[in-house]
């Protein structure tokens, strides 16, 4: 009974000693996580309101324009990591550190003029590419018109994010869902769009054209936002040389490789099940990606405040053990979480959410669930290999999504087993993550800590 006293009395002070270090990560990923429910709380009032406003093709068609947009929207995020890993642990240069303006400066130019380039392409291609996807020319097009401003908002939020100013990261996204929803509100009730919508899903339904048009919309207010923010670093001297932005810019080609495969991991199934299935079925499965969504909400949090954290500490020497653990429980605890609530609860949610209609199955929502918590998972390990050694994950990233395509084609004959697809490929590459980790990262110098 002694000894059992005696280590109760060891181990209290070391588990204090850990919950004391966590709080700052826990306090930064809190003040995110306030001010980014509010923002993804908005993001699915949009997609519930535009769900219970157009028809079901319609909405399965928009569905597929946001994936498509969401896919472009993420590979445009490239330069964010290489900007908060610069900014959180910034290269020497003769002179110093280089200044967070000089960083921001450099890549802002030159995002946009990437941007500028990609959507000139899109531009071009739309046609081609409508016809494979059967999504509407124009819809395509105001992708394309989109993507300069789409490449410069990821460097705002990498400034702000190897900054930790997470205040100022959450009001861009705060801005972007408010102003998404309003816009559409006032296009389908207040201007009576929705009224002469036919369901058609295309051009000619002023009502999915209208809230396909509010991501671009919004995405430039959201960007005004941010400039005002980094007014401070504009004016700041110092110049990146070339040498340094090029290192950069390989990061974010692994980045961009990463970004891509994750994309399309977690969502080209709603393309697919929208090529192949009936309209019916395609519009439960739309009304069950947005459900899904919720899960990835924490662990885009965690892996925000995550990735400054690693990158300072891995520059320093060292592995920060003690936030990646930290992270990897919050995610876990999320995703059992939310997977219990739909169990339970899936199916009323659902019709709370969209109303009458075919409800996804209390299976897809509960396969989606685990999916995307494994999913989670990789987002934590994604953010990891950024922070320090990106090319054997991304590889992996890369690998695995041309093999869940492929299994999309052989056996996804059903919505039950896209989803099955879906979190078989999300797990294992969560536990392969896991194994690089353990077994294959070390520090520059060789030793490792949990700060």
């Amino acid at each position: 009974m002694n000894s059992m006293r005696d280590d109760a009395r060891r181990i209290t002070p070391g588990a204090l000693y850990q919950l004391a270090a966590s709080f700052p990560m826990l306090r930064q990923a809190g003040l995110l996580f306030g001010i980014e429910i509010v923002s993804h709380a908005l993001d699915y009032l949009f997609h519930i309101y535009v769900g219970r406003t157009l028809a079901p093709g319609s909405f399965a068609v928009f569905q597929s324009y946001s994936a498509v947009a969401m896919l472009f929207i993420t590979l445009s995020g490239v330069l964010q990591p290489a900007v908060a890993r610069y900014t959180a642990a910034p290269p020497a240069i003769d002179s110093g550190p280089v200044s967070p303006g000089a960083i921001l400066r450099t890549y802002l130019w030159q995002g946009v003029a990437v941007g500028i380039a990609i959507g000139l392409l899109l531009y071009l291609a739309a046609p081609a590419v409508s016809r494979a996807i059967l999504l509407p020319v124009a819809m395509l097009h105001l992708i394309a018109f989109m993507m300069p401003v789409a490449m410069a908002r990821p460097v705002l939020l990498g400034l702000f994010q190897g900054q930790t100013r997470f205040g100022s990261y959450g009001g861009i996204t705060l801005l972007y869902a408010v102003s998404r929803l309003s816009l559409v509100v006032a296009g389908l009730s207040v201007g009576g769009l929705a009224a002469g919508a036919q369901g058609a899903g295309g051009a000619g339904d002023p009502a999915a054209y209208w809230a396909a048009q509010t991501i671009p919309f919004s995405m430039v207010l959201a960007v005004t936002l941010g400039v005002f923010l980094a007014r401070r670093e504009l004016r700041q001297r110092g110049t990146l040389s070339w040498r340094i932005s090029l290192q950069g810019w390989q990061l974010s080609l692994v980045a961009l490789m990463i970004a891509a495969a994750f994309t399309a991991l977690t969502g080209l199934d709603v393309v697919w099940v929208n090529r192949i299935m009936h309209s019916d079925v395609a519009g439960a499965y739309a009304r069950a990606l947005v459900l899904r969504r919720i899960v990835q909400f924490v662990p885009v949090v965690a892996g925000v405040v995550l990735l400054p954290r690693v990158a300072s500490a891995y520059r320093g020497g060292q592995i920060a053990a003690r936030p990646i653990a930290l992270a990897i429980g919050v995610v876990l605890a999320n995703g059992a979480a939310l997977t219990v609530l739909y169990a339970l609860l899936g199916g009323a949610i659902d019709r709370l959410a969209f109303g009458a209609g075919q409800d996804p199955p209390t299976t897809w929502l509960v396969g989606m669930a685990v999916a995307m918590t494994g999913y989670g998972l990789v987002l934590v390990w994604i953010n990891v290999f950024i922070a320090t050694r990106p090319l054997p994950f991304g590889y992996l990233l890369l690998a695995a999504a041309p093999l869940q395509i492929g299994l999309f084609l052989w056996l996804g004959r059903s919505p039950e087993a896209v989803v099955i697809i879906l979190a078989a490929t999300g797990w294992l590459l969560a536990l392969a993550g896991a194994a690089l980790y353990l077994f294959w990262l070390e520090p520059p110098t060789g030793h490792q800590s949990d700060s």
